[in-house]
């Protein structure tokens, strides 16, 4: 595979790594998701691929979504997957108000359960139904997403055209 491997967060540290198949603890990361893990397969590129999140991972805690990272070999951030069970997964993000007239600022977590959106185009990946989206400023890119097995899938990128994202979507195995 031409998959290049920086750090991968495990049990115990960082791991530098050649690829997918050489990361040491990827077989307990696969173990501690609450879902399918699912890795592209394009070997004909060579990325160094981070895992962004989760940032730690807790012996006897389930990872309940994670985040790859891809840069080129100049270094560049070229793209994201990110992945979580499709059902029963609950979403938190946080809100920051600004009140300026009072020179105050809050911030609170929503938590949201976790509902596919079908705004995009739809593309069909060997059978399942992703949808694309393009960014509103009109750069390249957007975000495609899609449901594989319970697994939510999603590639963002703002370098990559939209074929090249269903290229690499398409070339996802299950782990």
């Amino acid at each position: 595979m031409g998959f290049v491997l920086v750090a991968v967060l495990t049990l115990v540290g960082y791991s530098t790594v050649t690829a997918f198949d050489d990361i040491p603890d990827l077989n307990q990361i696969i173990k501690h998701t609450n879902f399918k893990l699912f890795l592209p397969e394009d070997s004909d590129k060579e990325w160094t691929i981070e895992v962004k999140d989760p940032t730690k991972i807790s012996p006897g805690q389930s990872i309940q979504s994670i985040q790859f990272n891809f840069f080129d070999k100049s270094g560049s951030f070229r793209f994201l997957i990110k992945q979580h069970k499709s059902t029963d997964f609950i979403e938190q993000r946080e809100i920051t108000d600004i009140d300026v007239q009072n020179n105050m600022v809050t911030t609170r977590t929503i938590k949201e359960k976790f509902e596919f959106s079908s705004e995009g185009e739809s593309i069909n990946l060997s059978g399942y139904t992703a949808r694309f989206e393009r960014w509103a400023d009109g750069t390249t890119g957007g975000i495609l997403r899609w449901i594989q097995n319970d697994t939510y899938i999603e590639i963002d990128s703002k370098t990559l055209t939209k074929d090249d994202m269903i290229s690499i979507a398409k070339s996802m195995r299950e782990n």
